[in-house]
């Protein structure tokens, strides 16, 4: 449409601002095509109070400090028990009015006049048709606008429709909320058509539109600072001091120069990217919730490659031993976002949250907030009970979706015959569903919290990015805040996000580990049990391993008595292996190490890094360290690799591609007998780089394989020797 700007003024939350802002200033939308540039104007539908009296107004942030005071309006509002809207006092609103420009239809005297007193300048009447009037005020400038609460005209019973399953009513309802039918984007002749008396107001509202400014507002993180004894000069110092302390525990004292190298490498990244208060809020809440008792997985994801983060106690699966790769985790060559995702025992985790609430503040501290969305099977019930659609009949009707995760509309029309039969042939009423259905597909339904994502902020919340209250929802001792924005956008506004998980499996753990000590005398430590013990494997090759974690379903069960695994490198692969994708290299796995197929290498360099998978390329890690064996890549040169491929970045692929074929014509070791030849060495170059084009975008992360199979190996251990004390945490006899 050409437009040089637009406005969001989303109603009682700020949940869409950020999305839409970065919406605006990518060139790429996700509708395709290349677009220019358009500049947001973030603002918000304000039920501002005087009296008690509510009042309509529409706040626009015009510059940086306007979008941090309509965040701190945004945090402050208040929702009365069966209210539909949020409220703020104007009051309130006048102590953050720098920065805004304020608009309403509101025409009652006393109202406009405070408007006018608080916000002078930088007030205009809103009008969305040409009857309009304001005549007791011509010195007040008159925007035209139009409310958008769809894109296109013929959206507008889809709209209907949606707002009919969000209230939850029928499209039959009486007295229900609705749309005219005219709230869609227009174009500027549309906009003049409808503003035939008053062409100035479309000059006006352009006018407001060239007062805004085009902020950024994403922030570099904003690390909590940490606060540590008064010997240390900085966060630094003390991180390294317990890091060197905790090399100690684990390798020995003195340790080996080859884990020293690894941890000066490790923390001299750390301290460049400035995150040592990060891995020091980590380290505190782990060691917290071990002397509460609450017992801490091994680890989860790529931070199990952190050196650092096992001398800390944080993870507890040694990362030099099973060859986990710390730049999978941070690359030393661009500055991003440490990620430790911590596992904690179910009862256990809401007392480490609380922890956090107590330690940095209950303003500082707030769960992430989500939104689902509306997905094929899902818009064809809601839209099937708004239009009277018995259940029974809309079930049949949604059970035709293939069950395919992240299934779209689309791609089930085309892969179920019984839905395209009932969507091309089907009754009017069937093919209204489904029509229907596939316009609300993707849109956002009710907001939740995420499972397990908790943020902290230096400074109260509020003052970063849109809160709300849970109120009454809150958890005993939970947070009592949850963001506006989604755990996206929570980062790139400068918050840093910690994943508090509790698992299961964990409980499970302390339960049976609590009777043995009980019943037996005897305290285990699992992180103590030997590696590759006999009976231990045998559960696995057994497979006897029915809720043993990540291994209990029937086709591993098979793949494990077919495979008789010897060690935990085997669990560790098969963890890896048995996902979509990879799952058909499995057979071949199995074979080699059965001695059913021989194990070939393309190159007797790969050896190395292959002999434990026996020739077959599992892990992403395995990738990147072949990469730098064969053509010399740096650390941050093979994550860069490991992300391009598993995201299919063709043009980052192809610089690569030539970078590694060039790699190991230039490397002696490479060009070894048949090789020596250029053409034969090309072609070797060419094969490995397609199979891992192929492989990569199925291949596993090793760290997070490593941490659960070790996980499922201390199930097993304690399933083999404590049967007895296992069968009775399971069955949740332990509380």
């Amino acid at each position: 449409m050409g437009f040089p700007a637009i406005a969001l003024t989303d109603r009682n939350f700020m949940f869409g601002a950020a999305e839409f802002h970065a919406a605006c200033h990518s060139r790429q939308t996700k509708f395709g095509g290349d677009f220019p540039p358009i500049k947001p104007i973030i603002g918000r539908f304000i039920a501002a109070t005087v009296h008690e009296t509510p009042h309509a107004i529409r706040l626009f942030a015009k510059s940086k400090t306007g979008y941090r005071n309509l965040v701190r309006i945004s945090s402050a509002e208040v929702q009365p028990q069966g209210a539909q809207d949020r409220f703020i006092a104007f009051s309130d609103i006048e102590k953050w009015r720098e920065g805004l420009v304020c608009m309403t239809s509101d025409t009652e005297p006393d109202f406009v006049d405070k408007c006018l007193r608080v916000f002078g300048d930088e007030f205009a009447f809103m009008a969305d048709n040409d009857d309009f009037d304001c005549s007791a005020w011509p010195s007040v400038m008159v925007c035209a606008a139009n409310p958008v609460w769809f894109i296109e005209k013929d959206d507008a019973e889809a709209y209907d429709t949606y707002c009919a399953i969000f209230d939850q009513r029928k499209l039959a309802d009486g007295g229900r909320r609705h749309c005219n039918g005219d709230e869609f984007l227009m174009s500027e002749e549309e906009m003049s058509a409808r503003f035939p008396k008053h062409p100035e107001w479309i000059e006006n509202t352009v006018k407001i539109a060239e007062r805004i400014e085009d902020y950024e507002i994403c922030e570099a993180p904003q690390v909590v600072e940490f606060p540590i004894p008064q010997e240390f000069g900085s966060e630094a110092d003390y991180l390294a001091s317990l890091i060197y302390e905790g090399m100690k525990k684990r390798w020995g004292d003195p340790p080996p120069p080859e884990i020293v190298e690894r941890i000066d490498f490790e923390l001299h990244v750390i301290k460049t990217m400035g995150f040592p208060s990060y891995f020091l809020i980590v380290h505190d809440y782990v060691e917290a919730a071990r002397r509460m008792g609450v017992w801490v997985g091994p680890g989860r994801g790529s931070a199990a490659g952190s050196a650092v983060a096992y001398a800390l106690g944080i993870t507890s699966v040694d990362p030099i031993k099973h060859r986990l790769l710390f730049e999978r985790f941070l690359n030393p060559d661009r500055i991003s976002i440490p990620d430790i995702d911590i596992d904690f025992d179910d009862a256990g985790r809401g007392k480490v949250i609380k922890y956090l609430c107590d330690k940095y503040g209950r303003d500082h501290v707030a769960h992430i907030v989500t939104f689902g969305q509306m997905a094929p099977r899902s818009a064809i019930k809601d839209v099937a009970r708004v239009l009277g659609m018995p259940v029974r009949e809309a079930n049949r009707l949604a059970c035709h979706v293939p069950i395919v995760p992240k299934v779209t509309f689309k791609q089930s029309l085309s892969e179920s015959k019984e839905l395209r039969n009932a969507y091309e042939q089907g009754t009017p009423l069937e093919k209204k569903i489904l029509r229907m259905a596939e316009k609300l597909e993707g849109c956002v339904g009710q907001p939740g919290l995420h499972a397990c994502g908790i943020v902290i902020s230096h400074k109260p919340l509020s003052e970063t990015l849109p809160v709300m209250s849970l109120g009454n929802d809150r958890a005993p001792g939970g947070p009592d805040l949850v963001t506006q924005y989604d755990g996206r956008y929570v980062e790139p506004v400068g918050i840093l996000k910690f994943d508090i998980l509790g698992l299961t499996t964990l409980t499970i753990h302390k339960g049976c580990v609590d009777l043995i000590k009980e019943r037996k005398g005897r305290m285990v430590d699992l992180d103590k049990i030997p590696y590759d013990e006999p009976e231990t494997i045998d559960v696995f090759a057994k497979g006897d391993t029915e809720h043993v974690f990540q291994f209990e379903s029937d086709g591993m069960k098979r793949w494990l008595m077919a495979l008789k695994p010897k060690c935990l490198d085997d669990l560790v692969a098969m963890n890896a292996l048995y996902r979509p994708g990879p799952i058909a290299y499995i057979p071949t796995f199995v074979r080699r190490k059965n001695g059913e197929e021989p194990v070939t290498y393309d190159h007797p360099l790969m050896e190395e890094m292959l002999r434990e998978t026996y020739g077959v390329t599992v892990y992403q890690e395995q990738v990147m360290l072949l990469s730098r064996k064969l053509a010399g890549f740096t650390r941050g040169e093979s994550d860069k690799l490991r992300k391009a491929m598993g995201k299919k970045v063709m043009e980052v692929m192809l610089e690569l591609k030539d970078k590694f074929v060039a790699g190991c014509l230039a490397n002696p070791d490479f060009r070894i007998g048949e090789w020596r030849d250029e053409t034969a060495a090309r072609s070797l170059c060419a094969k490995i780089w397609k199979d891992w084009e192929v492989f990569a975008s199925y291949a596993f992360n090793k760290s997070h394989a490593v941490c659960y199979a070790w996980l499922a190996y201390q199930t097993a251990y304690l399933k083999a020797h404590y049967p007895e004390e296992f069968a009775e945490a399971v069955g949740g006899e332990v509380r």
